[in-house]
């Protein structure tokens, strides 16, 4: 992680995080495949000026001083990706969140090795604002709500969605991220904190969706308990009981995916 502790935005932040996560690549697996990583991934504190640079490239208005988010799905490429973008418009609409409009991420998909090419997403994000009066928090609780119906209903991935962060990562090399993704080489791209990860697969094989860090934890290690905690938080979900959400918290449930790894059941469990 790079943290500044004034709290002062600057891309050498990114930078310098992006130049840790490759010296980290000795940590990192690899098969036959060598240009096929178990994934690499960039965490960032909500870059404001970046992400408003890039929405008004895309036709994208974003009110001044006006509370907004940004989702960052993986969206099959089998599949009709205006239909989906539609379909998740009105997901969100639906709760009280204002979806202002998409652009899709641009990257450099010629250095991916064959079976991380073989199952690469199109990477879109989605700028959403808020319909209602909300405080950050009330919004990034719509926000999970709404991103985890449409996950379900649609299956779908979301790596990042929220006001506070956005994460860049990928079925990649610790060499690859910077490369692959062409934002973070863009000098208007600045943070005040980043963490970065280089995935080293453990209790699952490596996919896309489970490269970190994920939306509240990066975590290097295996927990051997898994199976056991899984367990024991399906059981305490009878026990749920909130009204924050606005919504009947079997809309949200269960916790846990069941197709993630170790460390994204334990982030789900945070989250």
């Amino acid at each position: 992680m790079v943290a500044d502790l004034r709290q002062r935005s600057s891309h050498q932040n990114v930078d310098d995080a992006l130049t840790i996560l490759e010296n980290l690549e000795h940590r990192g697996a690899t098969g036959a495949d060598v240009d096929s990583g178990d994934g690499a991934g960039l965490l960032l504190k909500m870059p404001d000026s970046f992400v408003r640079a890039i929405a008004h490239d895309a036709g994208v208005t974003i009110a001044e001083s006006a509370l907004y988010a940004v989702a960052m799905w993986f969206l099959p490429p089998d599949r009709d990706g205006n239909a989906l973008r539609a379909q998740l418009d009105s997901h969100f609409a639906a709760r009280d969140t204002d979806p202002l409009g998409w652009r899709q991420v641009p990257v450099d998909s010629s250095i991916l090795g064959a079976a991380a090419a073989q199952c690469e997403p199109v990477q879109w994000m989605q700028f959403i604002g808020t319909a209602a009066t909300d405080t950050p928090l009330e919004f990034e609780r719509r926000l999970f709500v709404s991103r985890r119906i449409a996950s379900r209903e649609l299956d779908l991935y979301a790596a990042s969605c929220s006001s506070r962060t956005i994460i860049y990562k990928g079925m990649l090399t610790s060499g690859q991220l910077r490369r692959y993704f062409r934002d973070l080489s863009d000098p208007r791209l600045t943070a005040s904190i980043a963490i970065v990860h280089s995935r080293f697969s453990t209790n699952t094989f490596p996919s896309w969706p489970l490269s970190q860090p994920f939306r509240y934890i990066a975590h290097n290690g295996e927990i051997n308990t898994v199976r056991s905690n899984r367990h024991w938080m399906t059981a305490r979900e009878a026990l749920l009981d909130t009204s924050i959400f606005g919504c009947d918290l079997e809309d949200i449930s269960p916790v846990i995916t069941p197709t993630l790894s170790d460390s994204g059941s334990f982030d789900e469990v945070v989250e």
